[in-house]
């Protein structure tokens, strides 16, 4: 899995709006996220707890008629049940007409015409209304006589005015020319008109946004609306790692499908590039047809190597060991050393681990003291007729060289072969005499790296 994971990046709910920015009327103000739940940028309080107030906020963008609408919004109804009042209305209003209406039961919308609001009303006010939270479809600003009836917000009857965020999904498909609502996921109505020329006189773009009032009682009254939507996610990862990538919240009110290869139906999949990718996450609403388009950008930093071979000799003094690699950010040894070099006196078994920004790599080392042969017997009886300690080393160039007891080179070679054979004991074609003999053996394990040599003696018997 990945080392490190740098996105923090956040989509909220599930949306296909792309206003930018909005404006505030009357006593709406805007202000911070209101819920960790509601990670919006921009949110507003429409009424303050005081009586008698008016707020609104409208998009900076208008709502195009022809074109589906689906957006999902966070509310804060209050914290007063009995005494908390009026509520706050979803408004489509012409855009040549004033952008907030009177305070009280009419919830910022009433005399607002040609206009069409839906309601998230917390005050009975008689008449049409019920005593539960409820909502309800009005007409050109008439906040009397509902064209949808009121029903419950919460599908449960419960109070809303509960101190918590809730949600509120609108859905407008202009191919059936149905809206839609939803309270925190649950459809609650929906409702089909046409709104271009049964509403707006043939106009195809209005304003759209939220209305809210106090009266003789209050509450405070809070929306967020959807934040900027975030379409590339952009990250790194390590040669040969995975990103688990869950950055998109799971909405059952959408379908899912990813390209390049991903088979995977849910927004949340593990991908393993061979090489730096682009993959696309396609979010399709059900009811709207509407498709986001998630890009996830995916950079791969090529794990770096640890030249350092897999087995040394030292037999006496110390042993260098230098595995500095470029943007290495910290290095572990296995005997707790955390430098890029170390000396070594003593034979084991070493590793080190080095982490880069994005990669972890892991290498280790057997150092070792051979035993080597003390005595040969180059007799052509087919018993120790070689003298050759080094014949299953691995080396990459090596010069090894036998001396008698007077300092004298009996033999000598520098080809891998020959070394790894051995000496079969003769000098100018004689088979050498008794006695202790000497020997230096110097080598590389790869090359370029600094020469090492081991030395001993033996002794010769025919």
């Amino acid at each position: 899995m990945k080392y490190l994971f740098k996105l923090v990046i956040a989509l909220f709910l599930a949306m296909n709006i792309h206003a930018q920015s909005y404006q505030s009327f009357g006593d709406a103000y805007g202000i911070s996220s209101f819920n960790n739940s509601c990670p919006s940028d921009t949110c507003f309080t429409l009424t303050p707890d005081l009586l008698w107030k008016t707020g609104a906020v409208y998009s900076d963008d208008l709502f195009d008629l022809t074109r589906p609408f689906d957006g999902t919004f966070c509310l804060f109804l209050g914290t007063k049940d009995g005494t908390g009042a009026d509520g706050f209305a979803f408004v489509l209003k012409d855009t040549n007409i004033l952008s907030i209406g009177p305070s009280g039961g009419s919830i910022g919308y009433g005399s607002l015409a040609p206009s069409i609001a839906i309601e998230f009303d917390t005050w009975d006010n008689g008449g049409a209304d019920i005593p539960a939270d409820h909502t309800s479809l009005h007409y050109n600003g008439n906040s009397i006589l509902p064209v949808v009836p009121s029903i419950s917000l919460s599908s449960s009857g419960a109070n809303v005015e509960d101190g918590m965020s809730h949600t509120a999904r609108i859905v407008w498909t202009p191919g059936d020319t149905t809206l839609y609502m939803f309270f925190d996921n649950v459809l609650r109505f929906s409702h089909k008109v046409d709104l271009i020329n049964r509403i707006f006189g043939g106009k195809t773009k209005v304003n759209w946004g939220f209305t809210s009032s106090t009266g003789g009682s209050s509450n405070l009254q809070q929306i967020c609306f959807p934040a900027k939507p975030v379409s590339d996610y952009y990250d790194t990862l390590c040669q040969d790692s995975c990103l688990d990538f869950d950055q998109v919240s799971y909405d059952p009110n959408y379908s899912y499908s990813w390209d390049n290869g991903i088979l995977d139906t849910l927004p949340f999949v593990s991908l393993c590039p061979s090489s730096s990718n682009t993959y696309k996450l396609f979010k399709q609403s059900k009811l709207t047809r509407l498709i986001d388009t998630i890009s996830v950008i995916l950079s791969i930093q090529s794990k770096p190597e640890i030249v350092m071979p897999e087995e040394s000799v030292l037999c006496s003094g110390s042993l260098l060991l230098d595995v500095q690699i470029n943007g290495g950010l910290s290095y572990n040894w296995s005997n707790g050393s955390q430098s890029s070099e170390i000396n070594i006196v003593d034979t084991g078994f070493y590793w080190v681990q080095v982490e880069t920004a994005f990669c972890r790599v892991r290498e280790s080392i057997k150092i070792i003291c051979p035993k080597l042969p003390n005595v040969f017997s180059p007799n052509s009886d087919g018993i120790n007729d070689y003298f050759s300690p080094f014949k299953d080393y691995s080396f990459s160039e090596g010069n090894f060289q036998i001396y008698n007891r007077w300092g004298n080179i009996v033999f000598e070679s520098t080809e891998i072969s020959s070394i790894q054979l051995g000496w079969d004991g003769k000098q100018n074609g004689k088979t050498s005499s008794d006695g202790v003999y000497y020997f230096t053996f110097t080598y590389r394990d790869k090359k370029l790296e600094d020469p090492k040599q081991i030395a001993g003696s033996f002794h010769l018997f025919k």
